[in-house]
């Protein structure tokens, strides 16, 4: 939500495209734009505090980002941010971090974080995120949020452990990670 207007990322059954539209009065009518972003599943959108839009979504375990600076009128040219899946993405309010955090492709039991700090332009080297109990079998669910300057970054995780690791039994937890450093 930006001042009046909602928007809104969805993915369409029928044909797996990822759909954005807008509000302009507070989400009582729809239809606006209605565009097409790609193909995909999984999409996410954020919102700075000058109303620029962020998208980030999969397409076979690789994440793709756009931007729209005009009100979802017209977006970036999409980006390869990493390979991951299910995402989930922060903003900061000036717009110029971005964070995302995924599932990893290549470790169930790991995820994969990536950081802009251009507004999106282009993603650096990313991390892996992981709980330090070497017992669990998948990190599921990742969250991050980031404080308005950026500097402080907030993941959440659930695990789910393996019943048949030593010292463990079945159970499933929530993992908290803070970065004070712009992540």
């Amino acid at each position: 939500v930006y001042q009046n207007t909602v928007y809104a990322v969805w993915q369409n059954n029928a044909d797996g495209k990822i759909y954005f539209d807008k509000s302009t009065d507070g989400g009582l009518t729809w239809n606006i734009l209605r565009k097409s972003i790609d193909t995909g599943t999984s999409a996410v959108i954020d919102i700075d505090a000058s109303g620029n839009i962020y998208i980030c979504w999969t397409l076979s375990n690789t994440l793709f980002f756009v931007k729209s600076i005009d009100g979802g009128v017209s977006f970036s040219n999409k980006i390869t941010v990493s390979s991951g899946y299910a995402p989930d993405m922060a903003v900061s309010k000036s717009g110029g971090y971005v964070y995302i955090i995924a599932k990893n492709p290549s470790s169930s039991n790991s995820l994969i974080f990536k950081k802009s700090t251009n507004g999106g332009i282009s993603f650096g080297y990313g991390t892996t995120v992981t709980d330090p109990n070497a017992y669990y079998i998948q990190a599921d669910q990742p969250k991050v949020e980031c404080s308005e300057s950026a500097r402080f970054v907030y993941i959440v995780f659930a695990v789910h452990y393996n019943p048949g690791a030593i010292g463990s039994y079945h159970r499933d937890k929530a993992v908290f990670a803070r970065s004070q450093d712009y992540g």
